[in-house]
């Protein structure tokens, strides 16, 4: 196994990729796609973390600082060793969803996908075919940003 950022930005982009209608479709409409409005949450809550053991958690809690997960709430009551566990799958869960985010905004920023669109509508291309052009376009970059 590779690391535990790799983990979550494979979940991540496969997250993104499970969405991919829904975000062509919200680019066609509106030019960009909503992270809260393509991509359910529930994507990443059995993901990497998820069923970890003691010291697993210890490397993901460690490697993946940046997006550790604070509420206490969410492991309260818990005994320790299954409470170390469940911080780390919801510092995991988080991982995933920030990185799944960042690959929204590159996917919104692409000039590519501008031009498409822009192209696209001037040229008035049939929907179906744009939709495609724009579809492939979303599928290279998630599988650049792999």
């Amino acid at each position: 196994m590779g690391s535990w950022l790799e983990t979550v930005r494979a979940e991540a982009a496969d997250g993104v990729n499970r969405s991919l209608d829904e975000i062509v479709e919200a680019l066609l409409d509106s030019g960009k796609a909503d992270f809260h409005d393509v991509i359910p949450l529930d994507y990443f809550d059995d993901g990497a973390g998820a069923y970890c053991d003691l010291s697993e958690a210890a490397e993901i809690l460690d490697e993946l600082s940046d997006y550790e997960e604070t509420d206490s709430g969410l492991w309260s009551g818990l005994p320790p060793r299954e409470a170390v566990c469940a911080q780390a799958g919801w510092t995991c869960r988080n991982a995933a969803q920030c990185l799944a985010e960042e690959l929204l905004k590159r996917i919104n920023k692409d000039e590519e996908i501008k031009t498409l669109l822009k192209d696209g509508r001037e040229d008035e291309l049939d929907d179906d075919r744009l939709a495609g052009l724009v579809r492939a376009r979303v599928e290279e970059i998630i599988e650049e940003w792999r």
